[in-house]
């Protein structure tokens, strides 16, 4: 069969960052295995407007389109102009949103079929069915709309993800940008309330061997790649284990460059494992500090105390590793008000870090927020797309989304545009010299946030939006 796979167009933040447009990961594995089982794949980034052309040029039989959350409208958007375009090719959706509302989804879009969780073994399964002409009913993960009648499933997990095929060059669209990545694990053993991975994978880490590991990144090596990024959901979940793929890395003296994501726990708890992972060619870590309120963090889940977010900060001071700090404002609790939004922002610019990337909370379908919000009527704004960490779409209990929103970019500028050009320019060559971000993208990032901000002041003030018919107080398949 012949099947074409979107990844939904978005101009995001992280795509200026990075020089390009980013193809999905997870999207590139299903290519991968989709291919594996016979079928003539393409992958694609596209939006509504862009899809025609490849359905006229490609004709496939099945259409695949990822979802996240805020790039579902334009999921759906693609599938409703394939139905009208090609109305025999099925249509299926995929990704963490419609795991999470599968029945909103298949109904709102009108696809065919949703498969939920990890698709990599459930789609090529329901293209193999689709071919011997069954409906597909029954495999793992496959929801199924008939008219208005929808058939769920539960979230597909693969029992070994050791056998998957690491995707090949070929299969990248001409269009993305090459960032070499690996996933060493999947999955998360903590619990952050505005997390979706503990519930899509259900609570469950589950890492690779090391061997299979540390064997990909001599590939990539070994392929001419500079660089590559470690994907994981949590790649310092397992001291011991991150360990033992530097040992593997330095033993069979490879020199790539690679980055990662870590936890302020073990940056704080672990610099002589920092330390190693520099010398094995970690060049940059995206760290969570998330906030600088204790009763936040605490509210979070995120079991880090401010003593060790210091103490992770002085360890990279001293690395050789460029450090990227994730950070939040908005609890969607009873620390919702200006007085802590305000000190949250003293706090993360007393730190002084080059690089931040500062968020607004976004309670994604899948999470505990997303659950104790929608119960407690404070969605404010069902416009999917404004569900990108850069809208307040709920309603904080002691203050106004107005403000919160003003406060988050005021904190941008204050950090990015309140200080000497120089140090910008110098952080920005910096980042780039470590492979994971590109100098134009960093410059146009700043001028975005300066644009943004502009934008926002003379914007009138968003009223809150009907919620939209089917979606559900829990999502499906997540806990209570």
């Amino acid at each position: 069969m012949k099947v074409l796979l979107v990844d939904p167009s978005t101009r995001h933040a992280q795509d200026t960052l990075e020089g390009g447009r980013r193809i999905a990961p997870g999207l590139m594995y299903v290519a991968e295995a989709t291919k594996s089982h016979g079928h003539e794949v393409r992958v694609v980034i596209v939006d509504a407007d862009e899809i025609t052309p490849v359905l006229e040029t490609f004709a496939p039989d099945v259409l695949g389109v990822g979802s996240m959350t805020a790039t579902y409208p334009t999921a759906a958007a693609i599938v409703q102009a394939t139905r009208r375009r090609s109305p025999r090719t099925t249509t299926v959706l995929g990704g963490v949103h419609a795991t999470f509302l599968p029945g909103e989804s298949l109904l709102h879009s009108g696809a065919d079929y949703v498969v939920r969780g990890e698709g990599e073994s459930s789609f090529p399964m329901l293209l193999d069915a689709l071919e011997r002409g069954d409906d597909g009913l029954g495999i793992s993960g496959v929801c199924h709309r008939v008219g208005d009648e929808c058939h769920l499933a539960d979230v597909a997990l693969l029992d070994d993800i050791d056998t998957l095929a690491y995707p090949s060059d070929e299969l990248l669209p001409d269009d993305a940008v090459d960032k070499p990545f690996i996933f060493s694990s999947r999955g998360c053993p903590h619990r952050c309330s505005f997390c979706t991975i503990p519930t899509f994978y259900g609570g469950r880490f589950r890492p690779r061997s090391v061997e299979r590991v540390v064997g990909e990144i001599e590939r990539l090596q070994e392929a001419g790649h500079p660089h590559f990024l470690f994907l994981d959901d949590n790649f310092t979940a397992n001291p011991t284990r991150v360990a033992q793929i530097c040992d593997g890395m330095l033993a069979r003296g490879i020199r790539i460059q690679w980055g990662c994501q870590a936890r302020v726990d073990f940056v704080a708890n672990h610099p002589d494992l920092v330390q190693k992972m520099a010398d094995a060619g970690c060049r940059s870590m995206t760290i969570g500090i998330e906030s600088g309120i204790a009763e936040i963090l605490d509210s979070y889940n995120k079991k880090i105390t401010l003593d060790q977010v210091h103490e992770a900060v002085r360890v990279m001071e001293t690395s050789r590793i460029v450090d990227f700090w994730y950070f939040m404002f908005g609890s969607g609790d009873e620390y919702d008000t200006e007085d802590y939004w305000r000190k949250n922002a003293d706090f993360l610019l007393s730190l002084d870090r080059d690089l931040v990337n500062v968020s607004l909370m976004t309670p994604y379908p899948g999470t505990d927020l997303y659950t104790k919000l929608v119960r407690e009527d404070r969605i404010i704004d069902w416009r999917w797309e404004h569900w990108d960490a850069a809208h307040c779409v709920y309603r904080p209990l002691h203050g106004d989304p107005g403000t919160l929103e003003r406060i988050f970019l005021e904190t941008l500028r204050r950090h990015y545009l309140h200080r000497s050009p120089i140090r910008n320019v110098k952080a920005v060559l910096r980042a780039s010299g470590s492979g994971r971000y590109h100098v134009r993208g960093l410059l146009s990032f700043l001028v975005l946030i300066a644009l943004e901000g502009a934008r926002r002041r003379r914007a009138p003030a968003r009223q809150p939006e009907a919620r939209p018919a089917g979606a559900p107080s829990t999502p499906q398949g997540a806990s209570p």
